[in-house]
């Protein structure tokens, strides 16, 4: 994890200039930042939402590389939690 309070100037620098989330995210990631710092970078810098910065941060061109691996590791986990759950007679599932 990045100490964040380093970017907080440059990065509301860049909001403020116009620049787009996605030349805030491959800033953030050239620098350093993981997925997880960009979407905490953009709730606090951009006062956006957690639904808003991990959906901007999954969506972005910065971290497009990553995006079907990270697809397809939220389907696994989905599938195994499933698995693993039992099914209550009303439809829902409780996890052990």
């Amino acid at each position: 994890m990045s100490d964040l309070n380093a970017f907080r100037e440059p990065v509301t620098a860049m909001l403020q200039e116009g620049r787009s989330i996605d030349e805030v995210m491959v800033f953030l990631r050239a620098h350093g930042c993981s997925k997880v710092d960009c979407m905490w970078a953009l709730e606090d810098f951009a006062g956006m939402s957690h639904v808003e910065a991990k959906t901007a941060v999954h969506e972005s061109e910065a971290w497009a590389t990553r995006r079907a691996n990270d697809e397809a590791l939220h389907e696994q986990l989905e599938r195994e939690l499933r698995d693993a759950a039992d099914e209550r007679p009303d439809g829902t599932l409780e996890l052990p």
